[in-house]
């Protein structure tokens, strides 16, 4: 990558990417990270991601998704 920027910006797309792709296997509890590394494994930026459910998360199937900013 040319610069810490584009390496941010692509890291978060292809998170993305595996969070559309493989929403399926990701697991409520689990967590997971993405490092982002140079030429000599150095870590420059690091993702974090988890998914937990709330304590009042409804057991039926009347789920709703509410963005938050």
């Amino acid at each position: 990558m040319p610069d810490f920027q584009t390496a941010q910006v692509e890291a978060i797309r292809f998170a993305g990417e595996i969070l559309k792709d493989e929403a399926h296997r990701i697991a409520l509890g689990k967590e997971w990270r993405m490092d982002v590394t140079d030429e000599s494994n150095m870590i420059l930026l690091r993702l974090d991601f988890s998914a937990v459910a709330a304590p009042a998360a409804p057991r039926s199937s009347g789920w709703t998704l509410q963005p938050v900013a």
